[in-house]
């Protein structure tokens, strides 16, 4: 469990345990980049559930630490005031994919973000999927996919002012 969230609050985390989390995720990444051979411009912050919501958040709070993400069967907390800045996520590409029969976050969360992310210039790939809380073999080739495509694609060249 990545935050606190009262019983029947789906999508209103609590704003002081998401904040701690992702404070504390922020600083693992800091943490591995220094700690490994990681080229930082190629990491990506993925979740299911409770660590889509943090992946998302993630991606769109300190886009300059995550090359893109992957939200699995959450949502972006947009209820939970974060200083959100999409701007800074330009281009950088995002796989949001859900089940429509989710039972534990309704398919109406996905949605919600997705019109957020389709107003801000990251690169969104949305899918749905007849299936509950849990990640079907379809989605998971699907993701799989994606994420060989965004990895493989030519790097931007570096501009040169003058």
């Amino acid at each position: 469990m990545w935050y606190d969230m009262p019983p029947g609050s789906v999508g209103v985390p609590d704003q002081a345990t998401l904040r701690e989390s992702l404070a504390r995720l922020t600083a693992f990444l800091e943490e591995i980049v220094q700690a490994y051979p990681l080229d930082p411009d190629r990491l990506y912050a993925g979740g299911f559930s409770q660590g889509a919501a943090m992946s998302a958040a993630l991606a769109l709070t300190t886009p300059e630490r995550v090359a893109g993400s992957l939200i699995l069967s959450g949502y972006l907390p947009l209820n939970a005031e974060l200083p959100l800045k999409p701007e800074e996520a330009a281009g950088r590409p995002v796989f949001e994919a859900h089940g429509v029969f989710d039972e534990m976050i309704p398919i109406t969360w996905a949605r919600q973000t997705r019109r957020y992310l389709q107003e801000t210039p990251v690169d969104l790939t949305y899918r749905e999927y007849p299936i509950g809380h849990w990640i079907s073999p379809e989605e998971l080739a699907d993701a799989s996919a994606w994420f060989s495509r965004v990895l493989d694609a030519p790097e931007e060249p570096a501009t040169v002012e003058g």
